[in-house]
């Protein structure tokens, strides 16, 4: 585990509550954006909540024990959500985590869909702001008024990220409790400021924001209760389509500008894809279309100028790299492309560096290089005996090895957290297609959206 970047906490332990986890306390007691991955939740069960952890603390226990690596234990990492205080109540926890955050600057932006606008009835100021608030990514640009054009552009891995790699993990945060909407808000709110300040532009140039995202991910934005949208009959508090002012969500980057949240069609099919199919024109498009944002929650519609009909599916955040045990964000480090040739695998990693894990790209280029080998069966099982034997040296333990420091690899289980989101990706457009009658030849055009889906081969 590399980590360079790192921040350090101190917790009093006369400040924790009675079973209160480091990571919850983590959570509670700091206002900053905690740079903590917990795509469980704080479930004990992704073992992803790594932190070099010392103090007054109990020893660790077998079940956190069978999470961590010889080495991890070795260099003193604990996971935070099975890491408890001494019950004598004395002394302090100190946390040391890495900032993935700031390698972020290589998150790929690229893929870029420009359609002309009319611009003027934004105001005066000479500049404005487009989010899009990805369950995992948040991507942040800034557009001249006059032309709209691109002048700076900045993305971040999701601080929300530390409640759970999905919606439903952040929703039941907010069951647990409800203070945790406050703080989730305050996370995102804090976290464009500090990127659109990063610009240079000062607070009162900017003249418009407009915020998009899943249903859930505007709710939280806007502090609005989204407990309504984890159950049937999944009602929500609103579907924007509306406007807030700047200051009173606490986008003070923004000034006193009108901040618009796009409209959503349902509780899970977000104004993401809303925005995503008005960039195309989708709804002005001859014949039967199918539109796949990729992601998290992998939303969907079909149909065209007669209409459309849409779906949202839970492919969960596998293809953004969580539950894959070498899974990560798109940032330095992450392995984005796999190729092989004459029994050698060749991965290319974003930012150059060395590979530290895979990204979602990354993750089906090494799969479908799993298949072509022979390596992975047509069920999913790996089955070294039947690779191709130039590979087989790739092979051990239930993995699939990529690299030769033997630190990068995708395991039986992982193939099954994959199958899972592809699944549901393929139900979703089979879905669709049941409810309008369309069949695979009727399909004229499809759009893929979304970080992820902008990458794949």
């Amino acid at each position: 585990m590399d980590m360079k970047k790192e921040r350090q906490y101190r917790i009093n332990i006369a400040d924790m509550r009675t079973g209160e986890s480091v990571l919850a306390a983590l959570r509670r007691l700091f206002s900053e954006n905690i740079p903590i991955e917990s795509p469980c939740g704080g479930m004990g069960r992704c073992g992803k909540c790594l932190a070099r952890i010392s103090g007054n603390v109990l020893p660790m226990r077998d079940e956190e024990r069978l999470r961590l690596s010889e080495t991890d234990i070795a260099e003193g990492y604990r996971l935070a959500c099975m890491t408890y205080a001494s019950p004598d109540g004395f002394g302090e926890i100190l946390v040391e985590l890495h900032d993935q955050n700031s390698d972020a600057g290589a998150i790929q932006l690229d893929g870029l869909f420009t359609v002309p606008v009319d611009y003027t009835p934004m105001g005066v100021r000479p500049y404005m702001a487009a989010v899009d608030m990805g369950t995992t990514t948040v991507a942040v640009y800034l557009c001249r008024r006059t032309d709209g054009s691109v002048i700076y552009r900045n993305a971040f891995l999701n601080p929300q990220r530390t409640y759970g790699a999905d919606v439903i993990s952040r929703i039941g945060a907010v069951i647990e409790d409800y203070s945790n909407l406050e703080r989730q808000q305050r996370m995102m709110v804090e976290a464009i400021n500090d990127s659109l300040r990063q610009s240079g532009v000062p607070d009162g140039d900017i003249g418009a924001v407009v915020l998009t995202g899943n249903t859930v991910m505007e709710h939280l934005v806007t502090a609005m209760d989204p407990r309504g949208i984890a159950n049937a009959p999944f009602t929500v508090s609103s579907l924007f389509g509306d406007e807030y002012r700047a200051d009173t969500l606490g986008l003070y980057a923004a000034s006193d500008a009108p901040v618009y949240l796009t409209p959503c069609f349902a509780a899970y099919v977000g104004g993401d894809i809303a925005s995503g199919m008005a960039a195309v024109g989708f709804d002005t498009l001859e014949g039967i279309n199918l539109f796949i944002d990729i992601g998290t929650n992998g939303e969907m519609g079909i149909g065209g100028k007669d209409g459309i009909c849409v779906c949202a599916t839970a492919a969960g955040p596998a293809f953004e790299g969580a539950h894959i045990e070498c899974g990560m964000g798109g940032i330095p480090g992450a392995v984005r492309k796999v190729t092989a040739a004459d029994g050698k695998i060749s991965c290319e990693v974003i930012g150059g560096s060395e590979a530290r894990g895979l990204c979602g790209s990354g993750i089906l280029d090494a799969a479908a290089l799993m298949l072509d080998t022979g390596v992975l069966d047509e069920t999913g099982c790996i089955d070294p005996d039947a690779c191709d034997p130039a590979y087989v040296s790739y092979c051990g333990d239930d993995r699939f090895y990529l690299d030769n420091a033997g630190k990068v690899y995708l395991s039986g289980k992982d193939i099954r957290e994959l199958q899972l989101a592809k699944a549901a990706v393929c139900a979703g457009i089979l879905t669709l297609m049941r409810e309008t009658g369309a069949d695979y030849n009727d399909i004229k055009k499809v759009f893929i959206a979304g970080g992820f889906g902008s990458h794949i081969d």
